[in-house]
This record gives C-alpha cells, sequence and structure tokens, in this order.
C-alpha cells in the first residue's frame, strides 16, 4: 500500500478530483461544502460558504462562496440542539446554483431558530 502526502490535489480535467479502487471503480468525492452556524445564524466555521442569512424565525439563506454548476445538488442538515420536550429538524425548501434556503422547525412543525450544521455535495 502506497500513501500519497500533499499539500494540495488537484483535477487535471475540469471537475472535483475523485478516489479510485485499484480496479479504477469510483469510490468517494470530496463535498463542496459545509458549515457549522449558530442560531443567530453566525458561523462558527465553514468551506465554501460566504454568509447565512436570518431571512424569518427558523428559515436560514445558506450563500455559497463558489457558485455551483447546477441545482441538482444534495444538502444534508442537522439541528445541534435539543431543548427539554422538543425535538428540531431541518429541510431544504429552495436551492438555486448560488444558495440554498434551509428551514428549522420542531416536531410540532413549528419554525424555530437553533444551530444547525450542513454539507452539499454536487
Amino acid at each position: 500500500m502506497s500513501t500519497i502526502k500533499a499539500a494540495n490535489l488537484q483535477n487535471t480535467g475540469s471537475g472535483d478530483p475523485v478516489f479510485k479502487n485499484s480496479s479504477g471503480t469510483e469510490t468517494g468525492q470530496l463535498i463542496n461544502g459545509w458549515a457549522m452556524v449558530q442560531a443567530n445564524n453566525t458561523i462558527s466555521d465553514s468551506f465554501n460558504v460566504s454568509s447565512v442569512t436570518d431571512t424569518a424565525t427558523g428559515r436560514y439563506r445558506i450563500t455559497w462562496t463558489n457558485t455551483q454548476s447546477n441545482t441538482n445538488y444534495a444538502v444534508v442538515a442537522t439541528v445541534k440542539f435539543v431543548s427539554s420536550g422538543n425535538t428540531f429538524f431541518c429541510s431544504i425548501i429552495e436551492n438555486s446554483t448560488s444558495s440554498c434556503l434551509l428551514r428549522v422547525c420542531n416536531d410540532g412543525g413549528s419554525d424555530s431558530d437553533q444551530p444547525f450544521c450542513l454539507i452539499m455535495k454536487n
């Protein structure tokens, strides 16, 4: 087994680098963005997220630093905090090449400002 150590990894083509097994079958790709966001829309840490805007209670507009090539990307988000007696859920309610709109609500369906984490892959 070989180990590659490098400061940078760059695809020689136009897409993102991919990982392949010894047979040449693709086994993985890198994510395109992620963020840890506080309930007041402050970004704790992130990659490829330029801003988070609180558009309404429980609604957050996540703007990507680098525009995506299409709107067929996946976003997975989860709430970082569960208060006494409530469970919270995240869902993406719209997306564009430059941003997506995230909704956070409790198990009763009421929108709620809560801290969350997300990852995005195009």
